[in-house]
């Protein structure tokens, strides 16, 4: 067993070859966030021109979307802190480990940080570009659909993150039960 903690990148790229292998080409290819942003890129040019150009109404709005996704990263910081803690308990983390799954839980958890890092910075960057109204309002449109687009794919990666603790649970339980059923209890429940 390596003892050195792999980067995101190799575990991105571990995963990806993984999800290649067992269900082939298709995988490779981000359906979902390709959705995503289609959507928001076809909000963003049925957007009017007014919204860049009069601060006062393009203003609330991206500062609405952001405080939407800061607010989904709290949420899901504190589901992570639970799926941590899950993963961390003694026998079931080296369970995991030894079953090459502590990475892939790893994994998943700063695949959803790094989607909700994406989507406050771009929403954080329309907001700054919508402060200059010289700017090209197709520029800002391009950035306003990152933002949404990408918005949209960090809620699904935060309710995705419930998933992952309901099974991790599901799934610890299932483990200590039968770790229990294993022990010798002495007389008197000890």
């Amino acid at each position: 067993m390596d003892d050195k903690r792999p980067t995101f990148i190799e575990l991105f790229l571990r995963e990806t070859a993984d999800a290649y292998k067992e269900k082939g080409l298709s995988t490779l290819i981000p359906w979902v966030i390709m959705l995503c942003l289609a959507a928001a890129a076809a909000a963003a040019y049925h957007v009017p021109a007014m919204f860049w150009t009069n601060p006062s109404i393009g203003i609330p709005f991206l500062v609405g979307l952001l405080t939407l996704n800061g607010l989904i990263f709290a949420f899901a910081w504190s589901v992570f802190a639970k799926i941590f803690e899950n993963i961390c308990a003694p026998r079931f983390s080296s369970y995991l480990q030894q079953n090459d799954l502590l990475q892939k839980y790893l994994f998943h958890v700063g695949y959803m940080h790094v989607a909700q890092i994406v989507a406050v910075a771009l929403t954080g960057i329309a907001l700054i570009l919508i402060l200059f109204p010289q700017i090209d309002v197709m520029i800002n449109r391009v950035v306003f659909a990152l933002s949404v687009g990408s918005s949209i794919y960090a809620i699904k990666e935060a309710t995705g993150s419930v998933t992952i603790l309901y099974d991790l649970i599901w799934y610890r339980s299932i483990f200590e039960s039968e770790m229990n059923s294993n022990v010798t209890r002495l007389p008197g429940g000890r």
